[in-house]
């Protein structure tokens, strides 16, 4: 019965002195709001998307990012240095999405070594040809200059939409 009550002290002792571990949040991280983006491409949901929230002025050195879950929904986390928390700064952004198949290599890296220049470009054209092919996002979303996609956060939560279809992209 000791030993119980000595155990679980010990224990108690260890997880309260444990409680402040971890990163701490940096200075300059900014105040955050709960934020989801669901994206979508012709009413269905991009599952494994990435978002990317690009500030359109100012910034700083964190980063909020999100991946979609199968019903396209993306919860926004901030970065910054080693310290992550759920949420997204306030401020207007331009979404930055991108999804793509993976598309397998033609040769092995020891096939390829045995090719002539002449013809490694020919295999290096063929994969890229194959990877805009497996392209599901179009590549505009997939710039941070370019996106045509841009939400403003404020308040106490935001929950954005973003159907690819609604822009007129190439």
């Amino acid at each position: 019965m000791i030993f119980k009550k000595t155990f679980l002290c010990g224990f108690a002792i260890v997880i309260f002195a444990c409680g402040g571990c971890g990163p701490k949040k940096p200075d300059g991280f900014p105040k955050l709001v709960s934020c989801k983006v669901t994206v979508t491409k012709a009413g269905r949901p991009l599952d494994g998307a990435v978002v990317i929230l690009s500030p359109l002025s100012g910034g700083g050195e964190w980063i909020t990012s999100g991946k979609a879950d199968p019903s396209g929904v993306a919860l926004m986390k901030t970065t910054m240095k080693d310290f992550t928390k759920t949420g997204a700064p306030e401020g207007k952004f331009r979404v930055v999405i991108s999804k793509r198949v993976d598309v397998d290599y033609e040769y092995t890296p020891e096939e390829a070594a045995a090719l002539s220049p002449s013809e490694l470009v020919g295999v290096q054209q063929r994969y890229e040809k194959r990877m805009e092919e497996a392209r599901i996002v179009p590549a505009v979303f997939e710039s941070a200059m370019l996106s045509p996609a841009e939400i403003e956060i404020s308040g106490s939560t935001a929950d954005y939409k973003i159907e690819l279809n609604d822009y007129k992209v190439k």
